[in-house]
């Protein structure tokens, strides 16, 4: 039997792999080279996706260890990470959705750090973020889990500071 948590952590991730590149297509439509559009419609897509898996997901699951502020906090971040994905993709000339980020957003993310740090951030963190929803909902320890995000958020600013 699949649990709660489970399923919960399992939804958030769906909702959040459709929502990014939707924001990234939406936001090189309307955006046009416009960094005040690009970040208006993105941020409208990242609002709208998190109202929907608090409606869908977390407003029917209480978090037995922390609290519903931090279910909302991963799942936003679920969806950045996803963004993040598209950015990697972009920068390894896989997909070009979200290039018109990397030259109207933030060009120092086309380097090799920057390429390395969203492929380490879309994959890592957000499946840390999906395990820390899960564990909240279902009650269960993620001490472990949440040290080594620690770390690795930690990690990753120390090599992304210094190039902005």
């Amino acid at each position: 039997m699949v649990s709660s948590g489970t399923r919960a952590a399992a939804l958030v991730g769906l909702i959040s792999a459709v929502a990014a590149p939707f924001a990234g297509h939406l936001a090189g439509v309307i955006g046009d080279g416009d960094e005040t559009k690009i970040f208006l419609s993105s941020a409208l897509v990242c609002v709208c996706s998190t109202l929907l898996i608090y409606i869908t997901v977390l407003r029917n699951n209480v978090a037995k260890i922390g609290s519903n502020v931090y279910l909302a906090f991963f799942s936003f971040f679920t969806f950045a990470c996803m963004c993040d994905l598209w950015l990697g993709l972009a920068i390894d000339k896989i997909h070009p959705l979200f290039n018109f980020y990397l030259t109207n957003g933030e060009p120092y993310l086309n380097t090799a750090h920057g390429s390395g740090l969203n492929w380490w951030d879309a994959c890592a963190h957000f499946l840390l973020y999906l395990r820390f929803i899960q564990a909240m909902i279902d009650g269960k320890c993620h001490d472990q889990e949440v040290l080594f995000w620690i770390g690795s958020i930690c990690g990753s600013l120390m090599i992304m500071v210094p190039a902005v």
